[in-house]
């Protein structure tokens, strides 16, 4: 009879608590980008005969970088000059991408989120890509924004089962930005002309910007 009572309390406080939280909202874009992600993901896996865990990883990381891709500004890019390409970069970690790949370390400054966004970003998309993958694998799962302490809550009405969980999602890396540029100039101090050193500067033509995302190449 205690038994019987306990289990009435614990469907009631379930109950409670899915009347409080809200549904998980998914806007368009994000539920399409999820979408190319994991089939993208998917078909490599097959593809390479690896873990499709790998891939949805990778997957995972681009949807959130494209979170970032979407803010941004006109200020933070770093100059990188080269006799081939030079280029406009808008890195996420403390140094020049392009440069660490030849060996060498030029220290700037990232253009790293604030800590609290990163958490609140990566925990509504991590949703939204579960979502998918719940759809794909046709289990018809609920998803629910959580109240402190809980983030996240996933409902499966059928079998009665709550899942109440802390998010500690972050990228593992986000890639760089870059845009190709004239190699640039600048005065040296008798007045002559000298080809612009590794330094700061601002895109200010960013709207028109045909932007790139630079890969690491691995050589043999």
């Amino acid at each position: 009879m205690q038994n019987n009572q306990d289990e009435s309390v614990k469907v009631d406080e379930i109950a409670n608590l899915i009347a409080r939280v809200k549904p998980l909202e998914v806007y368009p874009h994000e539920e399409a980008l999820a979408k190319i992600l994991i089939q993208q993901a998917l078909d490599n896996a097959k593809l390479t005969s690896t873990a499709p865990g790998l891939s949805l990883a990778a997957a995972f990381d681009l949807i959130v970088a494209a979170e970032y891709y979407g803010k941004l500004a006109n200020k933070g890019w770093l100059y990188c000059p080269n006799d081939n390409s030079s280029l406009l970069i808008y890195p996420y970690t403390n140094a020049c991408p392009r440069c660490i790949l030849q060996g060498r370390f030029s220290f700037y400054h990232a253009n790293k989120p604030p800590s609290g966004t990163i958490g609140k970003t990566t925990s509504r998309l991590l949703c939204v890509f579960l979502k998918h993958l719940f759809e794909i694998n046709s289990q018809d799962l609920k998803i629910y924004h959580g109240i402190e302490p809980i983030d996240v809550i996933i409902y499966d009405e059928k079998e009665n089962i709550v899942l109440l969980s802390e998010v500690k999602a972050a990228p593992l890396t986000t890639l760089p930005l870059a845009v190709p540029v004239e190699i640039q100039t600048e005065l040296g101090e008798e007045g002559e002309l000298l080809s612009r050193s590794h330094s700061s500067t601002d895109n200010s033509f960013l709207s028109s910007s045909n932007l790139h995302i630079i890969l690491p190449q691995l050589e043999d």
